[in-house]
């Protein structure tokens, strides 16, 4: 074999490794889709997995640590420190993923497992590189919820404040058709600086 053709296999099979390991992740988006009940699911399953890998590598102090982050609320608040970080994340990049997809949409996406992995590493708990695939198995079991992010053929975007959680019975029709509150985000390309 020649070494051009040594190297072209080399890089295709690099190339392989990463689509499959991308195409493992949930795309922070679809994480934004899940019904509820799935994201928890889908939490729970980064959480556990996340300790677990810390067990087998003999990280039981990270473990415990990571478990403590996310599960202790401290008096006066509703999430857990580590939970309240993640949320922050997930929210920070979906803002991103939508600037970025404005930008160049072949990008590639932006993975929820990510936020996890980011909020941990921010409380001094690196977590080990088979961290990346370990929400691999997850599938959904609900129905998706409608789009929050919606792109208009004018080139807006569309996002609603609060996901719009009545059925067509609790509207009240007979007092007139209920729309969420919804904010329109003009996306104008910014003008280069000229020197």
């Amino acid at each position: 074999m020649s070494r051009v053709s040594k190297l072209l296999t080399a890089e295709s099979m690099l190339a392989a490794i990463l689509l499959a390991r991308a195409a493992q992740a949930i795309d922070i988006k679809d994480y934004f889709k899940m019904a509820d009940q799935d994201q928890g699911r889908f939490d729970q399953s980064l959480l556990t997995g996340a300790e677990k890998l810390l067990d087998d590598e003999g990280r039981t102090d990270l473990a415990d640590q990571l478990d403590r982050l996310f599960t202790e609320v401290k008096t006066g608040n509703k999430l857990s420190e580590g939970m309240a970080d993640y949320q922050a994340n997930l929210g920070a990049m979906v803002i991103a993923e939508v600037k970025r997809e404005a930008r160049n949409a072949n990008l590639p996406h932006l993975q929820a497992e990510r936020a996890f992995l980011d909020a941990a590493k921010d409380h001094g708990i690196p977590l080990p590189p088979a961290f990346d695939t370990i929400a691999s198995d997850f599938h959904p079991q609900f129905p998706p919820k409608p789009p929050m992010i919606t792109q208009n053929a004018d080139g807006t975007f569309t996002v609603q404040k609060l996901p719009p959680n009545r059925t067509l019975k609790d509207t009240k029709a007979n007092e007139g058709l209920v729309i969420p509150p919804q904010v329109v985000v003009p996306l104008i390309p910014t003008p280069e600086r000229q020197q």
